[in-house]
């Protein structure tokens, strides 16, 4: 893995867990087992690191969501969609634990990709001939970045029937 690599994945690390203002680039520079002199090198300051974690994030968001957003469907897609929580890979509750607890600081960032979702997701609901799509996209979303939180956080052993619940609220199953 290269330098680079390394501090990208220390600080979201330490970001996601310590919070921004509690991680200093001496700390990233100690997890990542690289000089602090070596952070300012790829990235002139602590918010350029920043920026460049965010835009990781949302490239691999994504990424990975992109396949289930070309299901044309729209019951599976809607199901599918429901069901990113629990795929998670540990780097995936990394970057969204990073993403929602920062989404309020990097609010255009995180406007900008969930209005592509929200799009397909309305378009979905329409296709379901709903009274109002939009509203409906809006409320499943609202349900989405919920069961997100309750995934990460495990501080609900009843997230699976949470989501059977959301799904037949939405008469999706």
């Amino acid at each position: 893995m290269n330098k680079k690599k390394k501090i990208l994945d220390a600080a979201l690390f330490l970001f996601a867990n310590d919070g921004i203002a509690a991680t200093s680039t001496k700390a990233i520079a100690e997890h990542a087992k690289v000089s602090e002199g070596l952070i300012f090198r790829h990235f002139s300051n602590k918010e350029v690191l920043l920026q460049s974690i965010l835009d990781q994030i949302v490239e691999q968001i994504n990424k990975s969501i992109e396949v289930i957003l070309k299901i044309e469907h729209p019951r599976v897609l809607l199901k599918q969609f429901m069901s990113i929580p629990f795929q998670f890979k540990k780097q995936d509750e990394l970057s969204w634990r990073f993403l929602l607890s920062h989404q309020w600081r990097n609010f255009d960032t995180f406007q900008n990709l969930m209005n592509t979702i929200e799009v397909r997701i309305t378009q979905a609901f329409k296709i379901l001939d709903r009274e109002d799509p939009k509203t409906d996209a809006q409320c499943y979303l609202a349900f989405f970045n919920a069961i997100i939180t309750v995934v990460l956080t495990q501080k609900t052993p009843n997230a699976f029937a949470m989501v059977n619940n959301i799904l037949e609220k939405f008469d999706l199953t």
